[in-house]
């Protein structure tokens, strides 16, 4: 019987499974669910494009001018077809060619006159159903800033979730170098000055990442039993580090020592229950290397004199690195000296 006692001690310190009769867990540690409170997003984190501009009424209209002089075109486009009031910078002047090909809408029409006038270094200032032929990166004469119903000119563009600052640097990279660009943080928005595709082009790049992003995260507060959260926060940022190849703010790990938890913040919600599941695996882990209590009822002797022999059969073998803890008197209410007494030890 002594044979065996080094091996049921040291199954008793490892933790390891105990196969004879009477040897029973106290806890069970099996897979367990993290839990937590879990918010889905919808994984959008830019809009789409600005809505379009409601149509000019009137039906199609077809156009052919071949090296027009330019009052005469704009006569021919503002005036006769669309009946719109127009004005030509003393500046503007040569020749334009304009030939529609067929029957096309007015809106066209009118984006076909810019394109034109590009091309001869003019830009087109509209104002509902007034415009204006200046010079392209000219300084126009002082207007005042308007509202969103302008369409050229100087226009304020209030913002919802993007802040001015950093909205007026993505505007920065794309906007022409004529078209002005100012930022008014305290009111979070922004004046743009330009011709009428210029503020048409800039406000559908505003409507892009002007956007609630939080929408479109995911989070989970995921509690965590068994081992210290910033330190697994820290062994999940590595690891999915590495998996997003430098996007590291896809997912972020913040963990939280007043609750015991970490919080999952990701903008893929696919990315939410692969953390989750991670974590539960690494929370399995932690467990098994916790000490845990086993109790084996002994049959044969008291358990006072089995904790004092395998007390010293432990300390032998290992050098008294390890320990068994509640013996002698007994543990948890065990031992006591007398036969099927339960005998207790810590894993």
């Amino acid at each position: 019987m002594m044979r065996g006692a080094p091996a049921l001690a040291l199954a008793l310190v490892c933790g390891w499974p105990l196969l004879a009769r009477g040897a029973e867990p106290i806890r069970y540690t099996g897979p367990r669910d993290p839990g937590g409170l879990v918010l889905r997003g919808n994984d959008r984190l830019i809009g789409g494009e600005a809505p379009v501009r409601e149509p000019i009424p009137g039906g199609p209209v077809s156009l052919n001018l071949v090296e027009v002089p330019l009052p005469v075109a704009a006569k021919a486009v503002f005036a006769d077809t669309l009946g719109w009031g127009y004005s030509l910078d003393e500046r503007a002047s040569g020749t334009i060619t304009l030939q529609t090909g067929g029957p096309v809408s007015r809106e066209a029409l009118v984006q076909m006159v810019e394109t034109a006038l590009a091309s001869r270094g003019l830009s087109l200032r509209r104002s509902r159903r007034t415009v204006q032929i200046v010079p392209a990166g000219g300084t126009p004469d002082l207007r005042p800033v308007q509202g969103l119903g302008a369409e050229s000119g100087a226009v304020a563009v209030p913002l919802r979730w993007i802040s001015a600052a950093e909205m007026q640097a993505i505007l920065s990279a794309v906007a022409p170098r004529e078209v002005v660009l100012r930022a008014d943080r305290a009111r979070n928005l922004l004046i743009l000055s330009g011709d009428a595709a210029q503020i048409r082009t800039l406000r559908q790049t505003i409507a892009v990442f002007d956007v609630d992003w939080m929408r479109g995260m995911s989070t989970a507060m995921v509690p965590v039993r068994s081992t210290n959260p910033a330190a697994l926060a820290r062994d999940l940022t590595q690891i999915f580090g590495g998996e997003t190849a430098g996007t590291g703010d896809v997912i972020r790990f913040i963990p939280n020592e007043a609750l015991n938890a970490i919080l999952v913040v990701s903008s893929r919600a696919a990315y939410l229950d692969r953390a989750r599941a991670l974590l539960e695996q690494l929370e399995t882990l932690a467990a098994d290397r916790e000490r845990q209590l086993f109790v084996y009822r002994i049959q044969n002797r008291s358990a006072k004199e089995l904790a004092s022999v395998l007390q010293g059969v432990v300390a032998a073998e290992m050098g008294g690195a390890y320990g068994l803890s509640g013996m002698g008197a007994g543990y948890g209410g065990y031992g006591g000296g007398s036969y099927g007494a339960g005998y207790a030890a810590m894993g």
